[in-house]
């Protein structure tokens, strides 16, 4: 009889709904909820992420002489006498000087600030740590600037191995389109990950 009320006792709990006595199911999703006092952390967050993409964009020629001094810098450490002269790195191509300048079009600043600003609405709607956030848009800077500086390099030692003109237009319109195109992809990889994965949450 008593075994008879219990298992009459466990259905009823069953189809109400209930865990059964002496059973927990964890937390149930009700008990998440997104965190609310890291909503203006990170309204402020994005609207820093934008003021960077101006500040790229306002600031273009320091961007691109940062990116220039960088490019000397490994091309020395390569063994290659390099010399900077403005936005310009010249290296020596079979017994002259020649380079490529750092214009708006060869700079990492306005495709970054493109991207600084695809992630601010993210940042704004989406429950994100602030932490998460920096280090994902660390990382992308990261990757597109290292692609950038990979692809000028890899366009000045061709015309060091091919002459001007032959390793110019080889390396700037097929092997340089294709490290962008790398760069971009990885940047955009880390893109998706930060931003369509499951948002933040805290327990009540």
């Amino acid at each position: 009889m008593a075994a008879g009320r219990r298992a009459a006792e466990r259905s009823r709990w069953a189809v109400l709904g209930n865990p059964l006595p002496g059973r927990t199911r964890g937390r149930r999703r009700a008990d998440v909820v997104p965190s609310r006092a890291a909503g203006p952390r990170r309204r402020l967050v994005a609207l820093a992420l934008v003021a960077a993409a101006v500040a790229l964009f306002v600031f273009a020629r320091p961007v691109r002489l940062a990116e220039a001094w960088t490019q000397t810098r490994l091309l020395e450490l390569g063994g290659i006498d390099a010399q900077q002269i403005g936005t310009a790195v010249l290296v020596d191509v079979q017994g002259r000087l020649a380079g490529i300048s750092l214009a708006a079009g060869c700079s990492i600043g306005p495709l970054l600030a493109v991207m600084l600003v695809c992630c601010a609405p993210f940042v704004w709607f989406r429950s994100l740590s602030v932490a998460r956030v920096a280090l994902s848009v660390a990382q992308l800077a990261a990757v597109l600037v290292l692609a950038n500086e990979v692809r000028i390099a890899a366009i000045i030692l061709s015309m060091r191995e091919w002459g001007f003109e032959r390793g110019y237009d080889f390396s700037h319109v097929f092997l340089g389109s294709a490290i962008t195109t790398v760069g971009f992809v990885l940047g955009a990889v880390l893109f998706v990950r930060l931003f369509v994965s499951r948002p933040e949450a805290t327990l009540r």
